[in-house]
């Protein structure tokens, strides 16, 4: 996010999107540059469907039966049209980072189910 080719450099923490190997998109993961120096922070994926939302918390049943507790702020990007209002009951796919034991969501999408 919010970079340019100048920013992308060796050890850049990025995502890639790419179609029959070329590029197509690439976001820069700034979020917490201070903490990745440090080491104080990893990655997660989770999915299931959000049992509860109360401020800043999200209770997400995922499907091996175990509840998590992911935190959203003002770096956590709703797509598909969803809100932090609208997604108790949905079925979602979660991206973020654990820092300090806690899982922080950057990116909330529904799940895309398999035909």
């Amino acid at each position: 996010e919010d970079g340019t080719r100048h920013n992308l450099k060796t050890g850049a923490l990025v995502e890639v999107t790419a179609i029959n190997g070329v590029a197509k998109e690439i976001e820069f993961d700034r979020d917490h540059d201070s903490d990745h120096d440090q080491g104080t922070w990893s990655e997660f994926d989770a999915e299931g469907i959000v049992s509860y939302v109360m401020d800043s918390t999200i209770t997400l049943d995922t499907f091996n039966g175990v509840s998590q507790t992911i935190y959203v702020d003002n770096m956590t990007r709703y797509e598909d049209r969803l809100t932090l209002a609208t997604l108790p009951g949905k079925r979602v796919e979660i991206e973020g980072i654990v820092r300090n034991g806690q899982k922080i969501a950057r990116e909330i999408e529904l799940e895309e189910l398999d035909d």
